[in-house]
């Protein structure tokens, strides 16, 4: 099972240097974030301000969770974003709370806005710098409150790679997105703040350095 995600996640640019996280229905931050250059090491990199307001379920210094109440979990679908997408079992019998897969957006997304209104970077050479566009999305991995893709099947795990993909396809169809990342923070020494396995989808203008190369 590790082997085939192993496999699998080579496909896909999994860069950790952002985590996002979905909490209850709470009035998100408007600021926008900045998309600046840095001429050091000549990549893009993305200032989100407002991702520091969001809520941490672990506790320091140790990754211990603070409440026994999960968003992610089936039942608590109201506490998160309308879903983007939705795969539910073979069975369903209309209850919201039946699924395998849920995508929803991100309340404290590390790029967001409407590209029509976005600012091209500046041409200075050295402080380069434009409005953060993009789109961030939160894939909710499982309804299996467990804390990692190796715990899945080998089907529940290709089904989630599929997803990847499809939301990845549509994102690339949104106007001014050019590039699309996949990512995943496991634990709270990784920046993680939400325990139950999720993933994260980001979708920019411009892409990594690493995927550029």
């Amino acid at each position: 099972m590790q082997q085939l995600l192993q496999r699998k996640l080579s496909s896909i640019a999994i860069e950790s240097a952002v985590e996002s996280t979905v909490e209850p229905h709470t009035t998100a931050p408007a600021a926008m974030s900045e998309v600046r250059h840095d001429p050091l090491v000549d990549r893009w990199v993305v200032i989100a301000e407002n991702r520091a307001d969001r809520p941490n379920e672990f506790t320091a210094p140790r990754p211990d969770r603070q409440s026994g109440r999960c968003v992610f979990c089936p039942g608590n679908e109201s506490e998160t974003p309308e879903a983007l997408l939705v795969r539910r079992p073979a069975n369903w019998n209309g209850d919201d709370s039946q699924w395998r897969i849920r995508v929803v957006a991100n309340l404290y997304p590390a790029v967001d806005g409407d590209f029509s209104e976005a600012q091209p970077p500046t041409p200075d050479d050295l402080l380069r710098c434009g409005a953060g566009y993009g789109v961030h999305e939160v894939v909710i991995d499982t309804a299996e409150h467990v804390t990692s893709i190796t715990e899945l099947s080998e089907k529940a795990a290709v089904e989630l790679f599929d997803v990847y993909r499809q939301r990845a396809f549509e994102m690339r169809e949104k106007p001014g997105i050019s590039s699309t990342l996949v990512f995943k923070n496991v634990g709270a020494p990784a920046g993680a703040s939400i325990e139950h396995a999720h993933s994260q989808i980001l979708g920019t203008p411009i892409p990594t350095t690493e995927v550029g190369r």
